[in-house]
């Protein structure tokens, strides 16, 4: 049932500010707690990682309620962002996401690799998933999984 209410679209310009919102949203308490909200160096953030190209808007029974951003260098599937509003977190929305992206990556036989937050509790979605932790820093995790061959998640 939920496969049939979740719909990604790509991104177009008009949906800059509703993903800054979302990434806001859902992120914004945990930046908060490590480096403080500035919210012109945010803005100044944003505008730098807003690639379009590589956007989509996850929509759920087509109302906009995230942001999915993702692209691939060599063997390497790289996910960008993965940003749903709060109150559609523990639903299965994230797992749902990153399994379309696992099996897109598994299809081609390659890895996966992510950053996140230490404090961010979506480490352990990415855990779950398969992720593993292969470098950090003071404040980020640098996660990666390999591709599962022959076989695409359910």
């Amino acid at each position: 049932m939920l496969a049939q209410q979740i719909d990604l679209r790509p991104a177009t310009r008009a949906d800059e500010s509703f993903v800054y919102d979302a990434k806001k949203q859902a992120l914004g308490p945990y930046i908060t707690e490590v480096f403080g909200w500035d919210e012109a160096t945010q803005q100044h953030f944003h505008r730098d990682e807003y690639q379009q190209e590589n956007s989509f808007i996850v929509l759920e029974i087509g109302h906009p309620i995230g942001w999915l951003a993702f692209h691939q260098e060599e063997d390497v599937v790289i996910i960008d962002h993965l940003y749903l509003l709060p109150e559609k977190h523990g639903n299965g929305i994230g797992t749902h996401l990153l399994t379309l992206v696992l099996n897109i990556a598994d299809q081609h036989g390659h890895r996966v690799q992510l950053g996140v937050l230490k404090i961010n509790p979506a480490r352990r979605l990415y855990e779950r998933c398969g992720f593993r932790i292969v470098t950090e820093n003071m404040y980020f995790y640098h996660m990666e999984r390999e591709p599962v061959l022959g076989q695409a998640m359910s």
